[in-house]
């Protein structure tokens, strides 16, 4: 359990090594003001209102698309790795460092999945999670396209099976906690 542990906290550091905070909360700010922005735009012109609530929830969804982008291409040098195409697919391995890289990109994409599903809450719980299993996919093939391209990480299959599961988790998430709020009304 402690080599767990430790390899956990090393995986942790080795991805956050790179990543600057200061330009992360700019970021996130630039973020925020051009996300308002549009809002404000978009209900002028169709003469609609949006929630605060969905207004933030866009916001933290692209703020959180940026972490993700800080997370996996630009806190890497170019060159960092070789631009090979890795088929391994996702399994449990005897390599703790692999296992543990599955389990981060599995918990990063939990966010992604239940802000998809919550932004979609129009639609059925199965239908939210159709569409957002697809997003995920495409978001996920998207960054690790553009890793290989950009020569700033490996192109990795299982990277984007974890993502997509950990998108389902989100989803599944947020389908759960919406059920049980509309029974208890």
């Amino acid at each position: 359990m402690n080599d767990i542990l430790e390899a956990f906290i090393s995986n942790m550091e080795k991805e956050f090594k790179e990543v600057n905070l200061f330009y992360l909360l700019i970021y996130i700010i630039i973020v925020c003001l051009i996300v308002h922005i549009l809002v404000l735009i978009y209900t002028k012109k169709r003469k609609k209102t949006i929630s605060i609530g969905n207004e933030v929830l866009f916001i933290m969804f692209f703020g959180y698309l940026g972490i993700i982008a800080s997370l996996t291409i630009f806190n890497r040098q170019p060159d960092s790795s070789l631009r090979v195409f890795l088929s391994k697919h996702l399994m449990w391995e005897e390599n703790i460092n692999q296992n543990i890289t599955n389990l981060l990109n599995i918990i990063l994409y939990i966010p992604f999945g239940a802000m998809v599903t919550a932004i979609l809450k129009r639609d059925r719980s199965y239908k939210r999670v159709l569409i957002m299993l697809c997003y995920s996919f495409i978001i996920s093939l998207f960054f690790e396209c553009i890793k290989y391209f950009t020569n700033r990480g490996y192109f990795e299959v299982d990277n984007i099976e974890a993502n997509i599961i950990g998108a389902i988790l989100g989803g599944i998430i947020v389908c759960i906690i919406s059920k049980m709020t509309n029974e208890n009304k």
